[in-house]
């Protein structure tokens, strides 16, 4: 594709809905209260039972044309839109879209290609066929295939599309399980109580900032909802068995980007504009929903590699138009599957259990993925994948790539002093220092690391007297304001990961975000981060 870079490492999709058809094809009703797509009406019925059409709701998410300095969304993409569509099929499935207002499609191209068993244009409509459940984009009359959209591009809005045919979506409550809350829209949802389950009905509701999740219990967002607000667990002991699912979307088009919120925010506030964050997290799954238009960085599952204990981000979907629009850090302890991720900051992070069968795409800035984020690695290219033996139709089994590269060095000693998180620049580059104390007989070494980005937060695990092993690389940098200044030079040692020796239960490394060629492209002239 152009340089909007389209980076498909591969994809499965699948759906979820109310009305059945054959073949287990599932479609949900509109959302009351929402708005369709401007741009595009989409179709979808079953080949082999030769189902009549049924309408799918088409979900839109646009870039809003405002000032980026009052609330972080990119200009080069101001107006731009993605209509999206969730259904749930078992088997293949034939897709039509067409335009909204009635004027003819010219070409369509889907992507990853290998996932059309055919695409085909016919009188002025496109039409797919899916035969497995798999997320795709489509290329209409070659917006992004036939034109370079990338840093610099000054045409007009461009509106694409993309076709999320999702498997069966197991477990889904209904209202009279036992366990089950209801929430109806307009009401507020409790934060708890004696249920198990939260379930939205459909519409639209708003649950505000960081509303509070708790573990051993269920979140579930149907594809006839959407959720406008934040999803939070801030207890690192309460971050278990949380499950969020549904085919709906969670939106943070309501909310500001907290850069831009007045009077300033503290670090503790800003986080909570994150729409999916728990910390601590084991044995929690995040499964179907939308997250679209993040004020933040997306997802984040923070904590820990914890043995027996994994979790898991599958048939997930991701769109962010602002800037700081991460999309999933998987931290020690997540495998990331199928899933679909559009973003205007970093992408992946590439760390955690596993990264499979997952779409990336950039337009205005940001990587696909983050390899500084990989532990332990002193160089990185791109390894083969090692197999092991795999029964028919399963994936081969994961296995650390880095295993035989030289390791970063580590240094120990006692927790002396954890600073507050500190923020840089108009994109929000963050930085927090810990210092550790090492005695050393007659005089003590005190030592400061400094953890960046996402690696703020896994500090939040620490306390001051915990005896910990950071691994650390070396980072020298120099800096001059501008030509008649000195020049002066900086080494820092950046944190990667750590790992506690004083406490019983302390389990691996909390990785982070780190990469220190970031830190001087994100701070602005007047902010650098030392």
């Amino acid at each position: 594709m152009s340089h909007a870079r389209l980076l498909v490492t591969a994809v499965l999709l699948a759906g979820m809905a109310v009305t059945q058809a054959g073949d287990g094809l599932v479609v949900y009703p509109p959302v009351p209260g929402l708005a369709a797509s401007e741009h595009y009406a989409i179709r979808v019925r079953s080949p082999r039972a030769r189902g009549e059409w049924q309408p799918v709701f088409a979900w839109e998410t646009r870039c809003k044309s405002i000032e980026p300095r009052s609330d972080g969304y990119f200009d080069t993409l101001a107006g731009w839109t993605h209509t999206y569509c969730n259904f749930e099929t078992a088997g293949p499935v034939e897709v039509e879209i067409a335009r909204a207002d009635g004027r003819p499609i010219r070409t369509a191209v889907v992507h990853p290609r290998r996932q059309a068993a055919a695409c085909s244009v016919a009188d002025g409509k496109a039409s797919v066929t899916l035969d497995h459940p798999c997320l795709v984009a489509v290329d209409i009359d070659g917006q992004m295939d036939e034109q370079d959209t990338g840093k610099g591009y000054r045409g007009p809005p461009l509106h694409t599309v993309s076709v999320f045919a999702n498997p069966p979506l197991a477990d889904k409550p209904r209202p009279d399980d036992p366990g089950v809350q209801t929430v109806k829209p307009g009401e507020a949802p409790p934060t708890d109580g004696d249920w198990t389950t939260l379930s939205f009905l459909p519409g639209v509701h708003d649950v505000g900032l960081a509303f509070p999740l708790s573990a051993n219990r269920r979140y579930y967002i149907p594809g006839d909802a959407i959720v406008y607000g934040t999803l939070s667990s801030r207890d690192w002991s309460a971050g278990g068995r949380i499950r969020i699912f549904g085919l709906g979307t969670l939106s943070g088009a309501r909310l500001k980007h907290p850069n831009f919120v007045a009077p300033a925010l503290s670090e503790a506030d800003r986080r909570r504009y994150r729409p999916i964050e728990v910390l601590g997290a084991t044995d929690t799954r995040v499964e179907g929903i939308t997250i679209a238009d993040s004020a933040t960085h997306s997802l984040m599952l923070i904590g820990p590699y914890s043995a027996g204990h994994p979790n898991a981000v599958r048939w997930t979907k991701i769109f962010t138009w602002r800037v700081n629009g991460d999309g999933i850090n998987p931290f020690g302890n997540t495998l990331v599957e199928d899933c679909f991720l559009r973003t205007q900051d970093d992408s992946l992070y590439v760390n955690g259990l596993g990264i499979r069968r997952t779409v990336v795409w950039n337009d205005a800035n940001g990587s696909s993925f983050v390899l500084s984020a990989l532990p332990n690695q002193a160089g990185c290219g791109t390894l083969p994948p090692t197999r092991a033996h795999v029964p028919p139709g399963a994936a081969p089994p994961l296995q650390d790539p880095t295993a035989s590269l030289m390791k970063d060095p580590t240094v120990r000693g006692v927790v002396h002093l954890i600073e507050e998180t500190k923020t840089f620049g108009q994109k929000g580059f963050r930085k927090r220092l810990v210092v550790l104390e090492q005695s050393k007989g007659t005089f003590t070494n005190y030592v400061p690391v400094e953890f960046v980005k996402d690696g703020c937060d896994a500090v939040d695990e620490l306390g001051v007297g915990d005896e910990i092993e950071v691994t650390y690389r070396l980072s020298g940098r120099r800096w001059q304001r501008d030509e008649a200044s000195e020049a002066k030079y900086f080494l820092s040692a950046e944190g990667l990961s750590f790992r506690k020796l004083s406490e019983s239960g302390g389990g691996g490394g909390a990785r982070g975000d780190v990469d220190p060629n970031d830190a001087f492209a994100e701070a602005g002239d007047d902010d650098v981060p030392f």
